[in-house]
C-alpha cells in the first residue's frame, strides 16, 4: 500500500502523535524523550491545496452514512488500516481522512494518501529544530531534555 503523510493541526499534537511510546506507555519515572529522537527531528508548517477532499471521520452524520460509529477509528490499528485501504479505493477517490487525535484529546490530525501527492502537494516551510521549538520547550524539559542542552545547540 502507497504511504501516508501524517499532519497535525498544532506542534503539540505532533509531538504527542510522535513521541507517544517514549512517555505515555511507561512509568513516570521513566518518562524519557530519547535525545536522538528529538535532535533528529524538525517540525514544519504544511500549506494544504484547496479544495481537498477528504472523509471526516469527526461528524457523526457522515460516519453512520458510510456505516461505521465512532470507535471504529479507534479500535485496533488493523481495523482502521482496512478502513483507509477500503477509502483509498472508493470511487470517489477521497485524498485522505481528518480524525481525532488519539494521543491529545481534542487534537484535529490529517492522514493524506501519498497516491494523490502529485496532484494535491502540500508546500513545506518554517523548518523548526525541535531542540530550539518555543511551543514544544516546556513539554521538552518536562520529558527530560532540559533547556540548558538545548540552548547548548542554539547559536
Amino acid at each position: 500500500m502507497p504511504g501516508t503523510l501524517y499532519l497535525g493541526a498544532s506542534a503539540e499534537i505532533c509531538f504527542w502523535e510522535v513521541f507517544w511510546d517514549d512517555l505515555a506507555t511507561k512509568p513516570p519515572a521513566e518518562h524519557r524523550i530519547p535525545h536522538k529522537k528529538v535532535m533528529e527531528r524538525s517540525a514544519w508548517t504544511a500549506t494544504l491545496p484547496k479544495p481537498l477532499s477528504v472523509v471526516d471521520i469527526l461528524d457523526p452524520i457522515g460516519l453512520q452514512e458510510m456505516g461505521a460509529h465512532g470507535g471504529t477509528f479507534r479500535g485496533p490499528y488493523s481495523v482502521c488500516q482496512d478502513w483507509a485501504k477500503a477509502l483509498r479505493e472508493h470511487p470517489e477517490k477521497p485524498q485522505g481522512i481528518l480524525y481525532d487525535s488519539v494521543r491529545l484529546a481534542g487534537g484535529r490530525c490529517l492522514a493524506l494518501f501519498a497516491e494523490y501527492a502529485t496532484d494535491f502537494p502540500a508546500n513545506f516551510s518554517d523548518q523548526t529544530p525541535l531542540y530550539t521549538h518555543a511551543k514544544l520547550a516546556d513539554l521538552l524539559e518536562k520529558h527530560g531534555f532540559p533547556a540548558l542542552v538545548r540552548n547548548d545547540f542554539i547559536g
